[in-house]
């Protein structure tokens, strides 16, 4: 009590510190540091926040290199700022801060691990206003401004200016005119992160606002939450690198058409690879695309064999890709064919043994249904939905 000056914030997290550190030389190097530092921090009692950063830091300092790099990447939301864990998790993810030395493990349960070890050292706090969101002391989010350099920037009005350097970028103020917000964007032509987190910057304009933001070229994370948009422009193909997009809250109601027009375009997408995909939703909306072409593509867009869920709408092809229905897909428990109106036949379906809830609708070409679908010994065991 007496080595923090009867500090709140100071003894709380000097209590986190301590408590991940079973050994008692560790105690005794954690009470050296504060007898070092015991005049600058009596110096200091009627200034709280240079107390409390000396103790901020003794636990930053105390952080794996990976850790510092979240924490300070959380600089992005102002004090008060209530966030989900899961959202932050995953913005984590985007900008590549997560580090796995086991190689094994999945990116959602090593994001979780530092936020736990960030959250037990009261970095973070659960919000009063709701128990499930999180909120940083508004000294720990002075002090993550400062450890992250010139890398993150708040656009607020009495916030630091955007350099060349800033990375990651969140919008606050509805004071900053478009002219100012322009230069913003321009000056941090490698930003990486773009958070509009003022619902009432609606001044901005969406069409100006857009056509700044593809100037991006490096963007990774784009946020436009409750922002008064009804669409994105085709441009937003140009953002190579886009690994997080929020458009919750939009009247968006559809996507710009893909790129993804033939087999070889859409090699990249490697829907293979992604292991934890659990629900997979494959909707087309033009239905001028040459059919034979469109089954090159939906033959390329194979799943994992993880995947659970899977529908499929308004594909114009005459014929399913030849993994739909494939026993290796043992997890699937629901499957959905819905308007694919130029469809001849059905997949064999019944090589699915897990699969629990089958919709097939609007299949007009479909003229008969034969033992290729339903098999002949024991189909479909598992299933306990059937409408068609």
């Amino acid at each position: 009590m007496e080595k923090c000056c009867g500090s709140p914030l100071a003894l709380r997290t000097v209590g986190c510190l301590l408590r991940l550190k079973p050994q008692v030389e560790e105690w005794d190097a954690v009470l050296d540091h504060l007898k070092q530092n015991l005049e600058d921090f009596k110096t200091a009692m009627n200034n709280t926040l240079t107390l409390s950063y000396s103790t901020l830091k003794l636990s930053y300092d105390h952080l794996s290199a990976q850790i510092k790099r979240c924490f300070a990447y959380c600089s992005i939301f102002p004090s008060g700022y209530e966030f989900e864990k899961n959202k932050l998790v995953l913005l984590w993810m985007a900008e590549g801060l997560l580090h796995d030395p086991r190689g094994n493990s999945r990116m959602e349960d090593v994001g979780d691990e530092y936020f736990q070890e960030l959250l037990s050292r009261s970095s973070f706090q659960i919000s009063s206003g709701n128990k499930s969101r999180f909120v940083m002391h508004d000294l720990v989010s002075h002090f993550a401004v400062e450890v992250s350099g010139r890398y993150c920037c708040r656009l607020e009005d009495l916030g630091p200016s955007v350099s060349e350097r800033t990375r990651y970028l969140s919008l606050l103020s509805v004071k900053y005119s478009f002219p100012v917000f322009l230069r913003a964007i321009i000056t941090a032509k490698l930003l990486r992160t773009f958070l509009l987190l003022d619902h009432g910057s609606y001044h901005l304009g969406s069409n100006k606002l857009l056509s700044s933001l593809s100037k991006l070229q490096f963007l990774r994370v784009l946020s436009l939450s409750h922002y008064p948009i009804t669409e994105l422009p085709d441009s937003i193909s140009n953002f190579k690198y886009l690994r997080y997009i929020d458009l919750s809250h939009t009247a968006i109601q559809m996507l710009p058409e893909s790129n993804v027009v033939s087999a070889e375009d859409d090699a990249g997408a490697l829907l293979v690879e992604k292991t934890d995909l659990d629900e997979l939703v494959l909707e087309w909306v033009d239905d001028s695309i040459v059919p034979n072409n469109v089954r090159d593509v939906l033959e390329q867009l194979e799943p994992h064999t993880n995947l659970k869920k899977l529908s499929i709408k308004f594909y114009c092809g005459t014929r399913f890709p030849h993994w739909l229905g494939k026993s290796s897909f043992s997890n699937m428990v629901s499957l959905r064919l819905s308007d694919c109106m130029s469809c001849v036949d059905l997949p064999p379906l019944w090589q699915l043994p897990s699969l629990k809830v089958l919709i097939i609708e609007s299949m007009d070409a479909v003229t008969r249904v034969g033992p290729e679908f339903c098999g002949m010994d024991k189909p479909f065991q598992s299933l306990e939905t059937l409408n068609i």
